[in-house]
């Protein structure tokens, strides 16, 4: 995910999901429970007012009850949002028509009595007017949707598949990671899981350009509020081209056969969200100009290395999800941390930025790193446990931000700098963070299939430390204690020598500002290491 600037200063017929996803698989739980008929049908018959009316389909009901949920957060974004205060009209019956008694157990759960029932249909709207990377909008411009919040689920069978049946406006396209074209209607998903996780824009207008990397198809689509200049939205499309190009040499290829970038520009919102097949990146800018592109460009390169980072190489607690409760996850620094890291160097690697702006992002980033007050006593580990309270969480009281949260965004990003440092220096320029990540897919991706989704399990803190260590050649719990753990200031200044780069600082210690620069005295072993480092191993002569 990625919110505004960055979080640490924001905070054609029915086919399946994705391309490719064949080479998941999807398989049932043990001893899951017989599975159920899904069929989801979404309209939206007066954009004006901004209700989706939603009907679910249910057959083969066993048993004298079924419970339905609504999510109350969505993966990605990691605090409580209740989305069922705007959920209304919920009528449940039978395929006879009649109605079935119906229970709401609380706000986001409903208790149908199904005893001599076997088939149902539900149906209720909700209210939508909010363009983010977390909770839908419908008007009269659009319909943009995040499944979590609209799509309830039958509890104990998010594990069977689902169909999803759009009714659009008369004229309007339909674009997800999941469509063929913009003329498809009807999807098939191995499960909830995937149904939410496919992040939907239904428009007048829109475009969609593409290109091949690696074998696989990627996608960039656009709904742009206004006219969109040809050479800006090119310039955007080689520019992801590049990104992709650049990221696909870290992890390899994501086992998929199409990848979409589903793009919002110019509307009010303002986000970046992480999924299996695609990517949300909306900002209120309009791409008018180089600037907003470059900027557009950057949501791209962190939400892209999303693909492998915490969509496939996942936390422990990031899928299969429970969506009953926020979930408190510690390793989010790595998560959405190094995520960032390779998002920001990626962009440099790829030739978008040059070393010089690279330069300056690590020195505002390590800005904040040194000077955040909470960084004092709140770890990178419980940074990550107190994202549900601050990312994009309510505030009902005031709360002292600086003294009280640091950025496992920012922190993480300056753990993932000094790692990858560490392990070349250990290595003699051998290895790097990217061989850490490798060896966390091995453990995570790679093992045995641990649930219904996806291949694989999620990973631990004890893996990425493991991991780490195994690419550095040392043991490096100390560090993972001190760092990680721990609340030592994080040691940039002696890192970044090692690369032949010099932090210095400025201004008093309310407005102090480190800036990062090539050291006029570096070796040339450190200048060898940097060009290997920020080159991707590629010999690039930078200045």
């Amino acid at each position: 995910m990625r919110v505004s600037l960055r979080f640490r200063r924001r905070a054609a017929g029915s086919v399946c999901c994705a391309a490719g996803l064949g080479l998941l698989g999807a398989t049932a739980a043990p001893h899951a429970p017989h599975p159920l008929g899904l069929a989801y049908h979404i309209a939206m018959p007066d954009p004006a007012a901004h209700y989706f009316e939603i009907a679910l389909e249910i057959s083969g009901i066993q048993g004298d009850s079924l419970d339905l949920q609504l999510p109350v957060w969505s993966p990605g974004r990691y605090a409580r949002m209740d989305f069922a205060r705007n959920l209304q009209h919920f009528v449940a019956t039978s395929g006879a028509g009649k109605a079935i008694p119906t229970e709401e157990v609380h706000g986001s759960l409903w208790r149908l009595r199904t005893h001599g029932v076997h088939d149902a249909r539900i149906t209720y709207r909700v209210f939508a007017s909010t363009l983010s990377g977390t909770f839908s909008v419908l008007d009269t411009a659009h319909a943009n949707w995040n499944g979590a919040s609209l799509f309830v689920y039958a509890v104990g069978h998010k594990q069977d598949p689902v169909h999803l049946t759009i009714a659009s406006p008369p004229g309007w396209k339909v674009m997800n990671g999941a469509a063929a074209n913009f003329e498809q209607r009807d999807f098939d998903f191995p499960d909830y899981d995937h149904l939410i996780d496919t992040p939907t824009e239904v428009a007048p207008s829109i475009s969609l350009d593409s290109f091949n990397v690696d074998g696989r198809l990627y996608r960039v689509m656009l709904h742009h509020n206004g006219a969109l200049d040809s050479t800006l939205r090119m310039r955007f499309v080689h520019g992801v081209e590049r990104i992709v190009t650049e990221e696909n040499k870290v992890l390899g290829p994501p086992p998929l056969e199409m990848y979409t970038f589903v793009g919002n520009a110019g509307y009010t919102g303002s986000d970046g969200m992480e999924h299996l097949y695609s990517t949300q990146i909306i900002t209120p800018r309009a791409l008018i100009d180089t600037a907003a592109v470059d900027d557009y460009l950057g949501y791209a390169s962190h939400e892209y290395f999303h693909v492998w980072n915490v969509k496939r190489i996942r936390p422990a607690l990031l899928g299969p999800f429970d969506y009953t409760a926020e979930r408190y996850e510690p390793s989010l620094w790595v998560a959405e941390g190094w995520t960032e890291y390779y998002g920001i160097i990626s962009l440099e690697r790829a030739g978008i930025t040059t070393a010089e702006q690279f330069y300056k992002t690590l020195g505002e980033d390590i800005t904040y790193d040194l000077t955040r007050p909470a960084r004092t006593w709140m770890s990178a580990r419980e940074a990550s446990m107190h994202a549900p309270f601050f990312d994009g969480a309510a505030q009902p009281m005031a709360v002292d931000g600086p003294s009280n949260f640091i950025s496992y965004y920012t922190k993480g990003e300056g753990l993932a700098l000094l790692l990858d440092i560490e392990i070349r220096e250990r290595t003699s320029d051998k290895k790097s963070l990217d061989d850490a990540l490798r060896a966390l897919k091995k453990r995570s991706w790679d093992a045995p299939k641990a649930s219904y989704y996806l291949q694989g399990r999620g990973y631990t803190e004890l893996d990425v430390e493991r991991a780490a260590s195994e690419a550095a050649g040392v043991d490096l719990h100390e560090w993972f204690a001190r760092y990680v753990g721990g609340t030592d200031e994080l040691p940039f200044a002696e890192s970044l020598a090692k690369v032949g780069l010099t932090l210095t600082a400025s201004g008093d210690s309310a407005s102090k500002e480190y800036k990062v620069a090539p050291a006029p005295d570096a070796t040339p072993e450190q200048i060898a290491r940097r060009v290997r480092w920020l080159a991707h191993n590629e010999i690039i002569v930078r200045k």
